[in-house]
């Protein structure tokens, strides 16, 4: 498998998030009589499985544009959809509004070749909208990027929810300006800002894999920053979560087959994108991964360091041990400390 580096992924995307009109735009209506925009490619090619992105629009909108993000069809293998939510409450999912995304989504997977799970972005109310639907629906989910809410489910507003532990599974990045303090309505508990890094903590606490960002300078505006942060988090939670997926069941079998170094010699190059992007979603979830992998590698490693112990206790004399050693290291090549005790031990026999 051909890995492309995430940094010149994101990069690319970055310059095609300027695009703001679809090639294909259809307006219909849902099953509900509510009204949605479908923007696609100018060219569905049906060899291609799709990933459907959802705009959330914010409070007294409308689906048209999709929360500014029809654009992202030009280049990207999506389709989006910019659903009309009825206005009285639809951030809190009322009025059926959750219901109204999944019978939309269940339609065009009857007409378009799409992803089990698809991709929702929102900004504002549609931010309200995002975290809780996500939140609701981890099944449904690769990714939520959720920008500048005006209230967040963390238990105290309006119904009492809070983060789903089912949803882990789910890629969140969320965001506020630092200038975006007011409260969004007379009666909310916080404002924007401090209920937004409640939020964060509750994520947090609950062993979520996301990203915050607090946008200096910034009031109630959908930041550049947090347009790249959404399209982060669509490369992480639809491109590269598959990837380490299938990388990951690569490394078992390495394992299996004493593949030691080709699965060490993997995850190195990991450990190198993680680094490049720890200040980002990309790096949070590289992170993730490589704690769960280097935990079966280490308890590998840990088990062969004992073997190591007793071909010392058990060898009668130098020249025994010493091809004895020699053996495990062939064996347990890749083994980081298990090869450092090997090396110790042969040091001692010179």
């Amino acid at each position: 498998m051909k890995t492309i580096p995430f940094h010149l992924i994101t990069a690319v995307l970055a310059v095609q998030l300027v695009h703001t009109t679809a090639a294909k735009e259809i307006q219909g209506k849902c099953d509900m009589g509510r009204d949605y925009w479908l923007y696609l490619p100018d060219r569905i090619d049906p060899g291609k499985t799709y990933t459907l992105v959802v705009g959330a629009h914010g409070a007294r909108g409308k689906g048209k544009g999709a929360a500014g993000h029809a654009g992202w069809v030009k280049d990207h293998d999506v389709i989006v959809l910019g659903p009309s939510y009825p206005h009285n409450g639809f951030q809190y999912l009322y009025q059926d509004s959750d219901k109204q995304t999944i019978e939309l989504f269940k339609k065009l997977k009857k007409e378009y070749r799409l992803h089990d799970k698809l991709f929702i972005v929102g900004f504002s109310g549609g931010s309200q909208y995002a975290h809780r639907f996500a939140m609701k629906y981890p099944g449904l989910v690769s990714g939520c990027a959720a920008h500048s809410g005006g209230t967040w489910a963390t238990g105290d507003y309006p119904r009492g929810e809070s983060p789903n532990p089912k949803a882990r599974g789910v890629v969140f990045v969320i965001s506020c300006g630092e200038n975006d303090t007011k409260k969004s309505f007379k009666q909310a508990p916080l404002g924007r800002l401090e209920w937004a890094k409640r939020y964060e903590k509750m994520l947090d606490e609950g062993g979520f894999v996301y990203d915050a960002k607090w946008w200096p300078g910034v009031g109630h505006s959908y930041a550049n920053g947090a347009r790249q942060q959404s399209v982060d988090c669509f490369v992480a939670s639809t491109r590269l979560l598959p990837e380490l997926e299938e990388e990951a069941d690569q490394i078992g079998k390495l394992l299996k087959a004493n593949g030691f170094d080709d699965a060490w010699s993997l995850l190195r190059k990991r450990k190198h994108e993680a680094r490049v992007h720890e200040q980002r979603i990309i790096g949070r979830v590289l992170d993730r991964y490589l704690e769960s992998q280097l935990s079966a590698i280490k308890s590998i490693d840990r088990w062969a360091q004992h073997q190591v112990k007793l071909a010392v206790r058990d060898s009668e004399d130098p020249q025994t041990l010493s091809g004895a050693l020699r053996r495990l290291r062939s064996a347990y090549k890749g083994l980081p400390g298990t090869t450092e005790s090997i090396v110790t031990e042969l040091a001692k026999l010179e």
